[in-house]
């Protein structure tokens, strides 16, 4: 009831004030659009002798440097390279896409989630990975949805690229068996549609909100307000997605734990959820855009399901809260058996002019 309360006076002495954003180009929007694509599709031919190996080597078995090992690296490579060249054309043509649908008064934004973990010291099997996510594209205002103090900008055709990599090895494994457990390798593209579920005016897992709380209160109503009241002025924005899209990341497994099954391997597939997230934040210097880095002890089996995060560090969550919110959780000491996982986002709106 307290926090409605603080919220509800703060509402009543807003003034009509809207924040300084950072302006771009549709132009600019296109070329950040564009140059993200061209990083996805470096770091999909790098992973091309990754792949290789796992399916040449592991699954089909062939030695290394043997004649029908050259042949499917070959092979093999070429099928790869296609598959990079055909998902960057597809990027590429949904960024002119969006780009002809770009206009003023609408917001460009990126987002970037990339994470990492490891198994503890003392932990068998061992757990070792990374895997990251970039949201881009632009949020379109919607008037109908807005008034004086609250402006709801709505996601139109989000376009997300995936990365995901996880090794398991056994730290103690049978004598004659590879210490290789499981291998995962793999990403993907996804056109991030909002749930309609969810698609209503001023969620935050469906828009981009900002809230056009004046930096001081009036003069008038300054003497009246205690200061706890106070702290809370100044304009923040919202701005998440949910539930996330499933993406399907192939690999292998070792067939057996025991001589001669275990020198085998049979392709395996993991289902990973990619993109939700939320960020709440205080407009600093007229930007819409932060960087974050923390430890958690959440554990590689959770990550293995979902890749998501929550960044909440408005004045509201930080008064309520008495400290910004994290998902993952941020770790308060060593993480022992869990294990750690290091998570770093980055992220950037602007205002079409």
């Amino acid at each position: 009831m307290k926090k409605k309360l603080i919220f509800i006076i703060t509402l009543i002495y807003l003034l009509i004030a809207i924040p300084t954003i950072i302006f771009a180009s549709c132009d600019q929007a296109l070329k950040d659009c564009t140059s993200e694509v061209e990083k996805g599709y470096k770091e999909c031919l790098e992973t091309k002798h990754i792949v290789v190996e796992i399916n040449c080597h592991y699954i089909k078995g062939y030695k290394p440097d043997s004649w029908d090992y050259m042949k499917c690296e070959k092979d093999f490579i070429k099928q790869v390279q296609e598959d990079c060249r055909k998902r960057y054309q597809k990027n590429t043509d949904a960024c002119y896409s969006a780009y002809k649908k770009c206009r003023k008064g609408d917001i460009f934004g990126k987002i970037l989630m990339e994470i990492s973990w490891a198994s503890g010291q003392e932990d068998n099997p061992i757990h070792k990975g990374s895997a990251y996510f970039t949201i881009m594209g632009f949020w379109k205002y919607k008037p109908e949805e807005s008034n004086e103090y609250v402006k709801n900008y709505r996601p139109e055709g989000l376009q997300m690229m995936t990365r995901f990599e996880e090794t398991v090895n056994e730290r103690y494994s049978e004598k004659g068996c590879p210490s290789l457990l499981y291998n995962y390798h793999g990403g993907g593209a996804r056109v991030l549609m909002v749930d309609p579920n969810v698609d209503y005016p001023n969620n935050p897992m469906g828009r981009l909100i900002i809230v056009d709380m004046p930096s001081k209160p009036p003069k008038e109503a300054a003497k009246f307000l205690p200061k706890e009241i106070k702290k809370l002025y100044g304009p923040f924005y919202k701005v998440g997605f949910g539930p996330g899209d499933v993406i399907e990341i192939k690999g292998i497994e070792r067939v057996g734990d025991r001589k001669p099954e275990c020198s085998s391997y049979k392709g395996s597939k993991v289902e990973i959820s990619f993109g939700e997230f939320l960020i709440s934040d205080d407009f600093k210097l007229g930007t819409m855009s932060g960087s974050e880095s923390w430890v958690s002890c959440r554990g590689d089996w959770y990550v293995r399901e979902q890749i998501d995060f929550q960044i909440a560090k408005d004045k509201i969550t930080v008064s309520e809260e008495g400290k910004p919110e994290y998902h993952p959780d941020k770790a308060e000491g060593n993480c022992g058996r869990p294990g750690t996982e290091k998570i770093r986002v980055n992220w950037k709106f602007y205002l079409i002019k």
